[in-house]
Order: structure tokens, then sequence, then C-alpha cells
């Protein structure tokens, strides 16, 4: 018994559909962006990132790979991954220091101390 071409043209198009139900359409595509993310931050062309991932989506690998490198360029991501990123200022270190008197301040100096700030206060 032959099945009839009806049924199998029903049974194409039901499966045809498994990647929209499923999600796993979304997951390629998620993971092409991943991956051309990937290339951008590790210096790679477009181009060559598509050649040596063929199975994946060139439009989601470009999507990626831009993302990344409007990222970059926004100095939100720095590809170098340096402890000392000179586009970001450090944050300054603020130690709270007691209040002193300056007469307490005058008498912990030491006297060699005291002779030095008076030449130079002489001088300007």
């Amino acid at each position: 018994m032959r099945p009839s071409p009806l049924l199998l043209l029903i049974a194409v198009l039901a499966l045809s559909a498994c990647d929209k139900i499923t999600g796993a359409g979304e997951k390629k595509e998620a993971d092409a962006a991943s991956v051309g993310f990937a290339c951008r931050v590790s210096f790679k062309a477009p181009e060559d990132c598509m050649k040596d991932n063929a199975t994946l989506s060139p439009t989601s690998i470009l999507t990626g790979w831009k993302a990344a490198d409007k990222e970059i360029n926004t100095n939100l991501l720095d590809p170098m991954m340096k402890k000392n990123n000179p586009s970001i200022p450090p944050k300054p270190v603020v130690v709270p220091v007691a209040p002193v008197a300056a007469s307490a301040a005058a008498e912990a100096m030491p006297k060699a101390a005291k002779g030095a700030a008076k030449t130079k206060s002489a001088a300007h």
C-alpha cells in the first residue's frame, strides 16, 4: 500500500514548522549572534567569522558583530580587557582625616622641618 500524496504533504508541512513550535529557530539565531559578538571582540572580520561558521545564519552573525562594535565604540566594552582602562577614570580614594588644630600640627613638626618651612616662606 502506497501513502497518498496528500498525507505526505501534510506530514512535510507539519514537520517543517517544528523550529517555530519548539523555539529552536530563535535559539539558533541567538547562538549565531553570540558567535558574531565573540568574533568582533576577538578582532575578527565578519566575513571570516561567517566563513568559519558556515552552518549559522550570516545575518544573525552580523547582528551580533554590530552589537559588539557598538559597545566597543561607546566604551562599554574593552576588547583588550585591561585592568586599567584609560577611557574610564579611576574613582578617587577618599581617606577621612580628623581635624587637627594648627598649634598641635606645629608642635608635632620636627625642628628641621620648621627651619625648612621658614626658609621656603621667606624665599616666596
